[in-house]
């Protein structure tokens, strides 16, 4: 029984292995070390064109980050040499990361305090941006043919914004405002973990900071570090805030430059990517399923007074649990980063679901593709059984923490293995996908221009991220009173 590239193991004299499940044991908790950050290659690297010097560079840079981790217990290495390891999409990088880094550990509490901790308390802003949002939206742009994608993205930056402490000019303005901000935020998660440093695109991402900051500097100024990410990243990063925004600007180029990436990276990457991708997935797939799209529209239609963000709305004995079943077994098929990397020190047998055991040698990487994985459990795969095999009253906190679930980017907390997390941002951003579906299939009729233009495959081009194909154009008119209709299409 063999999945190709779901469970990749590749050893110090090139053993390799895949299998259809990722490893649940606690002895492969604690000897698989989810990798944390990474660095550059550096100057040195073999120069030349042509296979060989492309060869040469690849080799260069793959023995430069094995002796990184070896020396380092935190070292990300997201790529591999495509052309060698087949069933591993190809990942190629001659600086893993350029200068996006992880940001400090007191922007992840930040992150976690406010989106995991304070998920609940997030949710009533959530559920006035959104609406505001699209009622402006289908006013002044809904009747315009745009990517479903690009409808789905203003709409999170925009929610995202506000709760990220930009409450003066939200993301979305800059993203419809001016190409090469929409091609750049789009880019912005794959480029953090897969790609080769490009110093113009970062400058762009600067350009996108400073306008932001600019734009929202006296909110921002009078935050806190528990209320602004901006804030946060000055201070976790040991920088006074400046007085003025010009003042920050004769601010040294490297701190200014690492500020701007490391907003880009959390802020961007990190809470925009995961819930913009799922979100998408979600709408697309109701879209292309007529019949399910109308069973939500009938659910919304029939509760349509009820408050969004009341206690337990969206629980297993909730009434709008349909919804977020809908939601959950999206983001569980299609985990928006599918891929994880591991560097294994120690050997250890890997019992796997199915109770075959997989034996992963010492000094080994593993590439672990949850979508494979997530979807090789027909239990949990299968939407007939989904939400049975789940069993989770409290619906959403559950979810997060069943050991058969490969939440946001194949996060998983263990306490086991202290060297886990968990997507601090999980919880904030499945409530507010549920409560956005919600708002969506209630108050608006979304239809495709062109019903075969619409794509729910994945893009291998986006590897190794799991994203729909960006196809499918859409228009947005707000429902008119009157008689229930549920031919939302």
């Amino acid at each position: 029984m063999v999945i190709p590239s779901a469970f990749l193991c590749i050893g110090a004299l090139g053993v390799f292995a895949s299998h259809s499940a990722p490893a649940q044991s606690k002895d492969h908790e604690s000897a698989l070390e989810e990798t944390g950050d990474a660095t550059h290659a550096g100057s040195g690297a073999p120069q030349g064109q042509g296979r060989v010097a492309a060869f040469a560079r690849d080799s260069w840079t793959l023995g430069r980050a094995t002796a990184g981790c070896l020396a380092n217990r935190s070292l990300v290495l997201p790529f591999f040499w495509g052309p060698i390891f087949r069933p591993v999409p190809h990942v190629r990088a001659s600086q893993p990361l350029g200068h996006l880094r992880f940001t400090p550990q007191e922007t992840d509490a930040f992150v976690l305090a406010r989106f995991h901790g304070g998920a609940k308390q997030r949710l009533p802003e959530i559920a006035e941006t959104a609406a505001a949002f699209l009622r402006q939206y289908a006013e002044e742009r809904g009747q315009l043919p745009r990517l479903l994608r690009e409808l789905v993205t203003g709409l999170v930056l925009h929610t995202s914004s506000h709760l990220l402490g930009l409450t003066q000019v939200t993301l979305d303005g800059p993203y419809f405002g001016r190409l090469e901000f929409r091609h750049a935020i789009g880019r912005v998660a794959r480029y953090g973990i897969s790609e080769r440093a490009d110093p113009a695109y970062e400058a762009t991402l600067h350009d996108l900071f400073l306008e932001t900051f600019a734009s929202n500097f006296e909110p921002i100024s009078g935050s806190t570090a528990e209320t602004s990410l901006i804030r946060n990243l000055f201070d976790s990063m040991d920088q006074p805030f400046p007085r003025t925004f010009e003042e920050f600007t004769r601010y040294p180029g490297p701190v200014r430059h690492a500020i701007a990436m490391n907003f880009a990276s959390t802020g961007l990457g990190g809470m925009v990517h995961s819930t913009a991708n799922t979100l998408d997935w979600a709408i697309a797939r109701l879209l292309a399923e007529p019949s399910q799209m109308d069973r939500l529209a009938q659910l919304m239609a029939e509760h349509q007074e009820l408050d969004l963000t009341g206690e337990g709305v969206f629980d297993q004995d909730g009434p709008l649990f349909p919804l977020a079943e809908w939601v959950l077994h999206n983001v569980f098929l299609y985990p928006p980063f599918s891929h994880q990397f591991f560097l294994n020190k120690q050997p250890f047998t890997a019992t796997l679901a199915d109770g075959s055991k997989l034996e992963v040698p010492s000094m080994s990487f593993t590439v672990v593709n949850y979508a494979e994985c997530n979807r090789s459990e027909e239990r949990m795969a299968s939407a007939d059984t989904f939400s049975e095999a789940l069993r989770c009253p409290r619906t959403v906190e559950n979810f997060i923490m069943d050991p058969r679930v490969a939440s946001f980017g194949g996060s998983k907390v263990s306490k086991d293995n202290p060297k886990s997390r968990l997507c601090p941002g999980a919880k904030t951003s499945l409530y507010e996908q549920m409560i956005i579906l919600g708002i969506l299939l209630r108050d608006y009729s979304l239809q495709l221009t062109d019903p075969k233009g619409l794509s729910c495959a994945a893009d291998p081009k986006e590897h190794p991220l799991c994203s729909r194909v960006n196809q499918g154009q859409v228009v947005l008119a707000r429902r008119q009173p009157g008689p229930v209709d549920v031919s939302l299409r």
